[in-house]
This record gives structure tokens, sequence and C-alpha cells, in this order.
């Protein structure tokens, strides 16, 4: 199912557990863009050297030694995000990008509380030309306002922390099978007039 977003009457487009579906994998990095805009309003085309500057996604979520496409990207919006930080190793998962550590935690926390963070779990299939779908692609990934330095008149960027993508079979886990699935062509309308607040169910 579908849920088209109604900007006139929406106020987050990021509610727990809906799934964020892209074409191909050139539309995750946009798709960031939108996220930076939701945590940080103030963001825009003068933004934070360091975000305009960062690793594309899609290359952190590249498997070692896989070069192919990936194949039914999505995104889903975690229900805790910040258990899932804290739980995260635990479950197998290595870090990608960014410094994990109990300060870093602590400032997700208390910007989760103040409706400021947010997190999402990747899934794809990867894919081989003439072989079709040859594995499934699964990481988690977290963005919460950076508390660095102050640039661009005054606006602050992101902060993104990405696991090392897992291709065991063993350690997926499915998607919630009655999860609203959001245009992903929507999200970018609604986002702009969405404010960031109360997606806390």
């Amino acid at each position: 199912m579908t849920a088209y977003l109604n900007p006139e009457t929406l106020d987050n487009p990021f509610q727990a557990d809906a799934v964020i579906e892209f074409g191909d994998a050139t539309e995750l990095h946009p798709f960031e863009d939108i996220v930076a805009t939701y945590l940080r309003p103030s963001m825009n085309g003068n933004g934070d050297l360091d975000w305009r500057g960062r690793l594309k996604l899609k290359d952190l979520l590249r498997p070692h030694r896989f070069n192919g496409p990936f194949a039914d990207i999505s995104l889903q919006v975690m229900d805790n995000p910040v258990v899932q930080l804290e739980s995260a190793r635990s479950r197998g998962y290595s870090f990608n990008s960014g410094r994990v550590n109990t300060q870093l935690k602590q400032r997700f926390a208390e910007s989760y509380e103040q409706n400021q963070a947010l997190g999402f779990s990747f899934q794809a299939n990867a894919t081989s030309a003439g072989r079709g779908v040859i594995g499934l692609i699964q990481a988690e990934l977290w963005y919460l306002p950076s508390n660095g330095t102050m640039t661009h008149g005054g606006t602050t960027g992101v902060h993104r922390v990405v696991t090392k993508p897992l291709t065991d079979h063993e350690k997926f886990v499915d998607l919630e099978a009655e999860s609203t699935r959001i245009a992903y062509k929507l999200l970018s309308v609604a986002v702009r007039h969405a404010r960031p607040n109360g997606f806390h169910n």
C-alpha cells in the first residue's frame, strides 16, 4: 500500500515503520539532503561544507567486492532508533562511518527526545547482469544535528552514522509486512511543509 502524503496536513513524513522505496541507488544521496533539511530546516545550498562533501551513501552501503546495481531498495524508519543504535553491535553490525562512542549515543538520545534525530533500516537486493538477484543487503543508519563548528552564516550540519552492510542471510530482519510505504517523489514535497516534531508514538 502506498501512503500518498498530503503536505497540508502531514506534520512528519518519517512516521515510525514507514518504508521509503527508491528506483535506484542514485536517489539515496538527494534523499539524505531531504533528511538533513528536515532535521536542520536552516540548511540550504550554502549549508555545511562537511555535509555537502560527504561520501555517497550508496558507496558506504555497497558490500566489499560487489560492483553490481542495487534493486528493490528501501529504507524503513526505525520505531526506536535509540535502542537500535545501542544494540547495533550486539546484533551483528559494525560501523562504517562515524565514531560511535558513549558520548555520541547520549547525544543521539537527547536529540531524539527533542524530535531531532532519525534512524533507518536499509534493505536492497544485490543484482548481477545475467544472473539477476544474487543476494540481500542490509544496513542501518542514523542522523542527528551536528554540534560541530558553525559555518556559512550560522547553519550547522547533520551527523550521519552508517553500519557496514550485512550479507549474511541468517542475520537479516524482515521488514514489517504491514508497514506503510511512502512514495519517494511525494516525500520531497511533504518535507518542505513538515516540521521536525511529533514523530514519537
